[in-house]
């Protein structure tokens, strides 16, 4: 089974990649993958990863143990993370799905108006 990653950024300023492309593996066992998210802006963004997988149906089987797109994603300014998910298909996954492509697209999320700047910066505490 090969497993394929690929990532996006809708226009955010964030550089998103896979630190690998592809890797094989078989049914039941543990993949972890890391992907590594650069906010290019002087400026926080605050995003959330949307997984989508090929072919469509494959993505049932994928079975996520931990994932950065369970939860909105805060970057500050200029900020490099390497983010982890880790995730098996389940044996039941039909055996004429020889790759399955996961790809995940970050979007932004809207700041309300106002709110802006009033978001910390990394390592910055107010109170």
């Amino acid at each position: 089974m090969t497993l394929e990653f690929d990532a996006n950024s809708h226009e955010n300023g964030l550089l998103f990649r896979p630190q690998t492309n592809s890797l094989t593996t078989k049914t039941g066992e543990i993949v972890h993958v890391v992907y590594r998210v650069e906010n290019t802006r002087n400026s926080t963004v605050i995003g959330q990863a949307v997984p989508s997988y090929g072919p469509q149906h494959a993505g049932s089987y994928v079975k996520k143990l931990e994932c950065f797109c369970f939860k909105q994603q805060t970057f500050a300014p200029h900020e490099v993370r390497d983010m982890n998910v880790v995730f098996l298909l389940d044996s039941k996954l039909p055996e004429d799905v020889g790759t399955v492509t996961l790809s995940y697209t970050f979007f932004e999320v809207p700041v309300p108006a106002g709110s802006a700047n009033s978001l910390p910066t990394r390592g910055e505490n107010r109170t």
